[in-house]
């Protein structure tokens, strides 16, 4: 199409706002485009559990670590800049974390992206969870020492036996109790129904009292029973400020009890001894773990040794199905910060929230 010399310019006839939009318009879509062309090129960064951390991080020379891998990351954008795009693939096998991942804007600044991709679905894991060995026969239970982390004593609330997950000693054991009605202040305090009480008696220490409000469950320590007014008094408040979990906002709400002295009494169950810092299972579970590593994880404790992700502009992908559902999931927090906008978590993938894979 030809347009004459004495056409006028069409931008000018068009009112100021429209004509500051289209040019708008232009610019960005110039960018968007640009950002696309400079996308294409893909580094690749390999991480085996057989590999080496003084190696180039090649797929026929892979690094061991993700810390490794994260350092290599760093290098690569030093080096070719924020717009093209990383992949950690990650080999088959588990990745235990001592430490916080933590993935900065320095690796990950944008446009282009950086992703967490398991070689294989289902065979790459990271966990922040801890392997407990040097388990010994006391009375008709197995006990096993509990690490220590920055010279405190490890607490979880779960764990996993050649990767299944264990049954936390519990009473009932199938079922609730329901409250009698809620304390004074309806935040510390209950009373519980007469015909309970016997839950109650002998040593609760480290004892957790687990109540069911309507969509979510508080767990809370128990600070004193008195089996005269059958009063049940918290070290901790139940729920949050709203007061619909205030306690009692539902009539005779659920609850029940775990990791007391008392409810290890199935087989498969186990218990925190908080007072030795030792972990109890029957030992029924441990004969059907004999001829294995007995391999116990703390999932609690890796929630705070797990990933920490802070990605100004773009978020750290995690691809993989089983991969990305322990990041997300039970075995690490993974957060993304970034400024204005909360991260979009799910267990298949974590990916934005404008779908970006």
């Amino acid at each position: 199409m030809k347009i004459a010399k004495n056409s006028p310019n069409v931008l000018a006839l068009l009112p100021p706002f429209y004509r500051e939009l289209v040019i708008l318009l232009l610019i960005l879509q110039t960018t968007v485009v640009g950002v696309a062309w400079a996308s294409n090129e893909v580094v690749e960064i390999h991480v085996s559990p057989h590999g080496r951390d003084s190696s180039p991080g090649t797929a026929e020379q892979p690094v061991a670590s993700l810390e490794r891998a994260i350092e290599l990351v760093r290098n690569v954008r030093n080096k070719k800049g924020p717009n093209i795009d990383i992949n950690v693939v990650l080999d088959d096998g588990v990745y235990r974390l001592e430490h916080p991942l933590i993935i900065t804007p320095t690796e990950n600044p944008g446009p282009g992206h950086l992703r967490f991709i398991a070689a294989n679905v289902g065979k790459a894991v990271v966990s922040g969870g801890r392997l407990l060995t040097g388990w010994k026969q006391v009375a008709q239970h197995w006990e096993v020492a509990i690490p220590s982390v920055n010279n405190q004593p490890l607490l979880t609330r779960e764990l996993f036996i050649n990767g299944r997950r264990a049954v936390r000693a519990r009473t009932p054991n199938s079922g609730f109790f329901r409250i009698d009605r809620p304390g004074p202040d309806k935040r510390t305090s209950l009373f519980i129904r007469p015909e309970d009480a016997w839950a109650f008696e002998g040593n609760i220490a480290g004892c957790e009292f687990v109540y069911l409000h309507d969509w979510s469950t508080s767990r809370v320590k128990i600070l004193s029973f008195d089996p005269q007014t059958l009063q049940v008094v918290f070290s901790q408040r139940v729920g949050c400020s709203a007061p619909h979990y205030e306690i009692g906002h539902w009539p005779h709400a659920r609850y029940f009890l775990e990791n007391g002295e008392r409810m290890l009494d199935q087989p498969g169950e186990w218990r925190l001894d908080t007072e030795k810092a030792s972990s109890c299972i029957c030992p029924s579970l441990v004969r059907a773990c004999r001829g294995s590593r007995r391999s116990c994880l703390f999932w609690k404790h890796s929630r705070r040794s797990g990933v920490t992700a802070r990605a100004a502009y773009r978020y750290a992908m995690f691809t993989g199905r089983e991969l990305s559902s322990s990041i997300a999931g039970s075995i690490c927090r993974l957060r993304v910060m970034r400024p204005g906008r909360p991260p979009f978590m799910s267990l298949g993938e974590v990916h934005n929230r404008q779908g970006e894979k």
